[in-house]
């Protein structure tokens, strides 16, 4: 198989379901290659110090958002996300053959080794993301919309209101209080 393509290791592995709604939870997504490649780059350019920006890294799921820490000597930063604006989340394996997961949004995330130890655990980050994705998403706000114009319409229904075929939106009772100047 081709590095850097998407895999599907998913199906390959049966406990792989995402976390409750209401929970939670921190992983640390430190890669243990990431000291080794900077000190080889530092070694070979003549910059041994570049070993010193090598980050720490965790992800924490909350319930809302997802948040990247990321640390080394000079700084500390946090980015947060909303599920919604996550944008594409996959699994993929790199060049090297370590397995990551991620997206555009939040980077390529290979926690410890990248190896096969760590694949129910990056499959686990994978499914809750995408879980926590489609309900918070744009496609969760596609279902809640359907569902609330369901109920909209066994309402009218139940109370059997006639609606005009030839209503218009102008002409409907407090259209004056809607309109946007």
């Amino acid at each position: 198989m081709s590095a850097g393509k998407h895999l599907d290791i998913s199906s390959s592995t049966p406990n792989n379901k995402p976390l409750p709604d209401g929970v939670s939870k921190t992983y640390d997504v430190t890669s243990k290659w990431e000291p080794y490649w900077l000190c080889f780059i530092g070694t070979v350019s003549a910059f041994p110090c570049l070993v010193f920006f090598w980050e720490t890294k965790t992800l924490t799921l909350e319930t809302e958002e997802v948040v990247l820490n990321s640390r080394n000597c000079v700084k500390n930063t946090n980015k947060r996300l909303p599920y919604g604006e996550l944008g594409s989340v996959d699994q993929t394996k790199n060049a090297c053959g370590c397995y990551e997961v991620g997206g555009e949004s939040i980077g390529r995330l290979s926690p410890g080794w990248g190896s096969t130890n760590e694949l129910p655990e990056m499959l686990s980050i994978l499914a809750t993301l995408k879980h926590r994705q489609q309900q918070r998403g744009d496609q969760g706000q596609i279902q809640r919309t359907e569902n609330l114009e369901r109920k909209i319409d066994a309402i009218i229904q139940h109370f059997k209101i006639k609606i005009p075929d030839d209503l218009d939106i102008d002409q409907a009772p407090g259209a004056m209080s809607m309109k946007r100047y």
